[in-house]
């Protein structure tokens, strides 16, 4: 699972780019900012196929590139348009950081961590 949200933050940052899946209602007021701010994230959400690890790391590993991925998110820009999200369409940085808190959340809370 770290190897999957390592792979999230780098799309986050725009390292990695995704196919674009865009439903148009999931990209404007109010759904969208539900599913950014209101409703958990949801379990069994569609995952792209980019972003689900073609190779497994150890844990040590997997676990530093997922901490230097995340410091570099922290400090970059914090306003402004971020990358494309192949689900929400144009996200802006704060909602990018909204986005990758809520979905490391939901990931680290299953594994009960």
């Amino acid at each position: 699972m770290l190897r999957h949200l390592d792979l999230c933050t780098r799309m986050a940052l725009g390292d990695l780019p995704v196919r674009p899946a865009v439903k148009w209602a999931f990209t404007v007021f109010p759904l969208k900012h539900l599913l950014l701010y209101v409703l958990p994230f949801p379990k069994g959400a569609p995952t792209a196929s980019e972003l689900l690890p073609s190779r497994d790391l150890s844990f040590g590993p997997a676990q530093e590139a997922l901490v230097a991925r995340l410091q570099l998110l922290a400090k970059g820009p914090s306003d402004g348009a971020g990358p494309v999200h192949p689900f929400f369409g144009l996200l802006s940085r704060k909602e990018w950081g909204v986005l990758v808190h809520k979905h490391s959340d939901h990931h680290l809370r299953q594994f009960g961590v």
